[in-house]
């Protein structure tokens, strides 16, 4: 995982960019996992982030998904994304738990 700052933090998954945005306190999921475009979530709507394993049977393996949920205000329910996917469990548990750091939210469960 490469990180680095100056207002934003980036974290490269696959090529693409997770964007931790202090300035607009946003995390933005990029491109990939079925999104068409970039989704941007407020930090102070994130509650929890946590890996969970599935079946990938294409490659007849398992593969880890580190998830994010928050507060969607706009539809009025808890909202979950997957931010990556990861034949390792520990890289995907490292990933979950970096983005979960940068992000600092005050009421993580998960």
């Amino acid at each position: 995982m490469f990180v680095y700052a100056v207002m934003r933090i980036r974290a490269v998954v696959d090529n693409r960019v997770l964007i931790v945005d202090y300035r607009r306190s946003t995390l933005t999921l990029p491109k990939m996992l079925g999104r068409k475009a970039p989704m941007v979530v407020p930090l102070g709507d994130i509650v929890a982030f946590w890996v969970v394993p599935r079946a990938d049977n294409r490659w007849d393996r398992t593969v880890y998904v580190p998830m994010v949920r928050w507060q969607d205000t706009y539809a009025g329910a808890a909202r979950d994304e997957e931010l990556a996917e990861y034949a390792d469990e520990e890289q995907a548990q490292a990933l979950a738990d970096g983005i979960k750091k940068l992000t600092n939210p005050t009421s993580l469960t998960g």
